[in-house]
């Protein structure tokens, strides 16, 4: 889907105009995305010490750390791989 973004069409000259805006914005979205995300396992990860409950706690920032990681490298995988 990218290719249709950045390609320009066979038969024209000119480039397409759509693909830079829209490329910035893909490129803003995940920087934000990779910011907030790091930010949030960062805080959470540290406020182990502050929880009552720290065996559950820590289960459960195990799981969201390897959803996230699962979901990044599902991404990863779709993108680089070959269709």
């Amino acid at each position: 889907m990218s290719a249709a973004f950045i390609l320009s069409p066979v038969d024209s000259k000119i480039s397409s105009v759509a693909a830079i805006p829209i490329l910035v914005l893909m490129f803003l979205w995940l920087l934000l995305s990779v910011v907030a995300l790091s930010v949030y396992f960062y805080r959470g990860w540290h406020s182990v010490g502050l929880v009552e409950n720290k065996a559950a706690y820590v289960l459960w920032m195990s799981i969201e750390t390897g959803f996230a990681v699962a979901a990044f490298a599902g991404i990863v995988w779709f993108f680089v791989t070959p269709s």
